[in-house]
């Protein structure tokens, strides 16, 4: 510090005053702050835990901060580590967080967390800061750094490393996966470290997929064979109390054998070539050529967002988001025949009533919403929170020519769940980027679709959508949607 300055800030602290400069470094070190984000709510402190996965990947980072010897997480990042579902009701500022066949739900503001109908008590509410849910970490863990009893994983919390760790599942798990080749074909030959059942969820030549219950695998050290001309674009994935094997049969291959030894923990799916070996019931008959959805689904509505002319967001967001649906629709009607409707033309911004008035007079099976806004974050999805009977129309909606839909979209919200989920978790695996979440919004589009509906909202941070990333997105609601159908087979009775 240079002499004069010693002798100003000296005359300073004697008159009271503070310097001018050091005012206008003390307003610019605010205005950093605040126009960084980094704001905190009052009187709390930063504080972020590191997330070490069970499968013994790379740890990630989970944003919290503390407050009263309350330390509180994101909602966002703790879904994402412990792979966990949740729904936000905006409208009644609920959260819902599901564990395996239970939820917790709290409310905004509250201490207290339901679980079915026993009441829970938190040792702080939950809160809303900037535009992100925050959540006590005793939610999932107690006092003493334990895993709750309602949680589906094993958890420690250690607070002197400031470190949360799901524990490796120690039981059944995968120990051999090998192709090989056959009299009748190719077979995949699957080996565990115990019993278990198996059950075949789609048997489509394009979309096989079977599951192994109470097995599951290690993704980090397990190593799985080369690509196979037979077994296309093979894939294992753990899901709860089960691991999924998917692939796709080569178009040369005539039928199938799925059997399980009686002696020994092993499962062997054969590809079969010889027509006469279907002929004679050696080989099992695919249940279709089409792929996944093109068995269930036959027409579909696509609802390209926004468009026409408005606001150059608007316009932006609307280009991108027909770039997608037109690389969808010509995917689903090319490769799967099925029948795709549109609820606006290129240049049209048609209104949500005029939207929605389309696809329910389409007669379709599916309708699903496509957003690309230009935003920071990964996709997020959206159905319908179905308002209580008494609940009036806004007069602003009245206006536009709604009415009341309690009752509409109702009896479809189950399968509108679940496509929105299967479609999400698809996206994401295939933009390699977390989802933001499922939320239930009052939106009137879902509200009164007659059929399972979902929007779809892809942030990107730029303004134009090349033909390769349009496609890239479009093959993952592709996979969704197979996922769809092959969920809603294994929930039928």
């Amino acid at each position: 510090m240079s002499p004069s300055f010693h002798r100003l800030a000296a005359r300073n602290r004697l008159s009271g005053r503070t310097p001018r400069h050091g005012l206008v470094i003390a307003f610019a070190m605010l205005a950093i702050l605040v126009l960084s984000g980094s704001t905190l709510p009052p009187g709390a402190t930063p504080f972020h835990l590191l997330g070490v996965p069970s499968d013994g990947g790379t740890p990630v980072r989970i944003q919290g901060w503390e407050r009263d010897g309350v330390v509180y997480v994101s909602v966002n990042d703790l879904s994402r580590f412990l792979g966990l579902e949740y729904y936000w009701r905006s409208d009644l500022g609920q959260l819902t967080l599901s564990f395996g066949s239970q939820g917790l739900t709290v409310t905004e503001g509250s201490e207290i967390a339901a679980l079915g109908d026993k009441l829970i008590h938190l040792p702080g509410p939950v809160m809303m800061w900037n535009n992100n849910i925050q959540v006590p970490l005793e939610v999932i863990v107690d006092e003493f750094g334990q895993a709750r009893s309602w949680t589906t994983q094993k958890i420690n919390y250690y607070p002197r490393e400031r470190r949360l760790a799901a524990k490796r599942e120690r039981g059944n798990s995968l120990r051999d996966i090998r192709i090989m080749q056959d009299p009748q074909g190719w077979k995949l030959v699957l080996r565990a470290s115990g019993r278990f059942r198996h059950q075949v969820l789609s048997t489509s030549q394009q979309s096989f997929v079977l599951r192994l219950r109470n097995v599951n695998f290690d993704p980090v050290m397990f190593t799985l064979p080369p690509d196979h001309a037979w077994f296309q674009g093979l894939r294992l994935r753990n899901v709860p109390d089960a691991l999924e094997i998917s692939f796709s049969a080569a178009p040369s291959t005539v039928g199938y054998t799925v059997t399980a030894s009686r002696s020994e923990p092993t499962l062997e799916v054969l590809l079969g070539i010889d027509e006469r070996d279907l002929r004679e019931g050696n080989l099992e008959e695919f249940s279709g050529r089409g792929a996944g959805p093109a068995q269930e689904i036959t027409r579909i509505v696509l609802d390209p967002s926004h468009g026409g002319r408005g606001q150059r967001t608007h316009i932006d967001e609307g280009a991108r988001s027909f770039a997608v649906c037109e690389e969808l629709a010509a995917t689903l009607q090319i490769d799967f025949g099925i029948d795709v409707v549109l609820t606006r033309e290129k240049g049209d911004n048609p209104n949500a009533e005029n939207r929605l008035n389309r696809a329910n007079r389409a007669r379709a099976d599916l309708f699903l919403s496509v957003h690309v806004p230009e935003r920071e974050g990964g996709p997020s999805a959206f159905v319908a929170s179905i308002p209580q009977a008494s609940a009036e129309v806004p007069n602003e909606l009245r206006n536009l020519g709604f009415q009341p839909t309690v009752g509409v979209q109702e009896d479809a919200l189950n399968q509108s769940r679940l496509l929105a989920r299967s479609i999400l978790e698809s996206v994401a695996t295939e933009l390699n980027s977390p989802p933001m979440g499922l939320y239930e919004e009052a939106i009137p589009e879902l509200q009164g679709a007659v059929v399972p509906a979902a929007i779809l909202e892809i942030g990107v941070t730029k303004t134009k959508l090349s033909r390769k990333e349009a496609r890239k997105m479009a093959r993952g609601i592709i996979e969704g949607l197979k996922l769809f159908v092959v969920m809603g087979e294994e929930e039928q009775p």
